[in-house]
C-alpha cells in the first residue's frame, strides 16, 4: 500500500480524472496569480501540514501505530 495521506475515497485506478480536473482548476489555472495556500486549501481541503517532509529529512519520528 503506498504511503500517502489523502481522501479516504482512493480511485481504483492511478488515474482519476476528478482528481485531475480538481488539481487543473485549484492549481494550474490560476497561473501564481492566487496565493499557493489559497490553492493548497482549495485543492486539498485542509491546511498543509509539515509531518511528512519533516520525516522524510529525518527531522520527526514517524508516529506510532494505534
Amino acid at each position: 500500500m503506498p504511503m500517502r495521506s489523502g481522501p479516504s475515497r482512493r480511485p481504483a485506478t492511478f488515474f482519476d480524472p476528478a482528481v485531475a480536473k480538481r488539481l487543473r482548476d485549484d492549481i494550474y489555472a490560476s497561473g501564481g496569480s492566487r496565493d499557493p495556500e489559497d490553492a493548497y486549501v482549495a485543492f486539498r481541503g485542509r491546511e498543509p501540514e509539515p509531518d511528512a517532509l519533516l520525516h522524510r529529512r529525518g527531522l520527526l519520528e514517524a508516529p506510532e501505530a494505534a
